[in-house]
């Protein structure tokens, strides 16, 4: 997750600090300044602009919408 200048740092990933948010940020830090800060657009109704990284790790094949926007639709059978 990035807004401007304030990032994630990969060095600071822990993932068990995602439990403790409810974004489930994994850095400690950056969710100190986050958490309030994406709290405040949110009550504001206020548009933003961020940068979002997805990681899902141990997803079982076929997850997804049914026939085209299944994970494995682009990947060969095994």
């Amino acid at each position: 997750m990035q807004n401007g200048s304030a990032q994630i740092d990969r060095a600071d990933w822990d993932w068990t600090e995602c439990a403790r948010q409810s974004f489930f940020c994994p850095d400690a830090k950056a969710a100190a300044f986050f958490e309030p800060y994406l709290d405040s657009i949110r009550k504001g109704r206020l548009l933003h602009r961020a940068v979002i990284e997805i990681v899902a790790e141990n997803v079982h094949r076929g997850l997804g919408a049914p026939i085209y926007g299944k994970l494995d639709a682009n990947w060969p059978a095994p």
